[in-house]
């Protein structure tokens, strides 16, 4: 690898940044899109009864299996 090769790497190194950076200055924005925020699909409160619920059927399951385990 000679010298003139790597001058040749780095200067089309400095031109696809350069490219770009000036892509974005020239069309690019800072601005937040709307898309940054998603819109929750349930509330919280909607998602805790859910899990409430869940635990719930999960608990009597196990207290029936329980009363199975038991009764043999």
């Amino acid at each position: 690898n000679t010298l003139s090769e790597w001058q040749t790497v780095f200067w089309l190194n400095l031109l696809v940044l350069g490219s770009s950076g000036l892509a974005y200055l020239l069309f690019g924005s800072a601005e937040v899109q709307p898309w940054n925020y998603p819109v929750p699909r349930h509330s919280t409160e909607a998602t805790n009864e859910e899990r409430r619920h869940s635990v719930r059927r999960l608990r009597s399951k196990i207290e029936m299996r329980e009363k199975l385990a038991g009764d043999s």
